[in-house]
């Protein structure tokens, strides 16, 4: 390459703005939000700062080629928010099928670990009166167990 080729070939990459320059990879800075919202059913600000945070320590592994947290999140994620065949979630995210089961299985463990901070089953007597209100609001005879 002669030299006024690398020249121009150099100041066409000083012309790329920054928001061009992305990791395609990652969805979290590749999609703009209400992609990303459509696609996983969460914020990037709640998969980031919150959910992230509560199954980062579950998803790390210290052997072996890992795969980050943050994807194994977002793997999961796409699974349980579509409802699709795992072979279509793992082949639009770029992993085999046995990766994206194992993933679908620490991801769901890594949830449920902290599921006495958030699911909170009603007493005998809430229930009577949940049971009660709704009735009155909705005319909806019967129990619900």
């Amino acid at each position: 390459m002669d030299r006024i080729e690398h020249i121009r070939r150099y100041r066409n990459f000083q012309r790329i703005s920054r928001h061009q320059l992305v990791d395609a990879s990652n969805p979290m800075e590749s999609l703009p939000e209400r992609a990303f919202y459509q696609r996983y059913r969460f914020s990037k600000n709640l998969v980031a700062d919150i959910l992230l945070e509560l199954v980062k320590d579950e998803l790390t592994s210290y052997h072996g080629c890992q795969i980050p947290p943050l994807f194994q999140l977002l793997l999961g994620l796409r699974f349980f928010a579509n409802g699709a065949f795992q072979l279509m979630v793992s082949d639009s995210m770029g992993v085999s099928q046995p990766t994206m089961h194992r993933i679908i299985k620490k991801v769901s463990r890594a949830i449920a670990v902290h599921h006495t901070r958030f699911i909170k089953f009603p007493t005998a007597e809430e229930a009577r009166r949940v049971r009660s209100e709704f009735y009155e609001l909705a005319s909806f005879p019967g129990e619900f167990d």
